[in-house]
């Protein structure tokens, strides 16, 4: 994935503020591991799904390919 598409695919899993969507995206990283991890869900919420990478850039592809616009429908 290009840079281009990796951010418009974290954009698409946000969801839109015109659709009533009430997703958000939080990514962190492990302090241990240094893993990127990220939470796909309500803020606040434990539960929702979640992916992680060994680099950024892997944290995002898997999650926009696990979770892209097929999730938000």
């Amino acid at each position: 994935m290009t840079d281009a598409e990796i951010i418009a695919g974290l954009r698409d899993l946000c969801g839109y503020v015109e659709n009533g969507s009430d997703t958000s995206i939080q990514i962190s990283q492990d302090d241990a591991t240094k893993d990127w991890v990220i939470h796909i869900g309500r803020s606040g919420f434990p539960n929702g799904n979640w992916t992680w990478g060994y680099s950024f850039r892997e944290a995002c592809e898997k999650a926009i390919t696990e979770f892209g616009k097929d999730y938000l429908r």
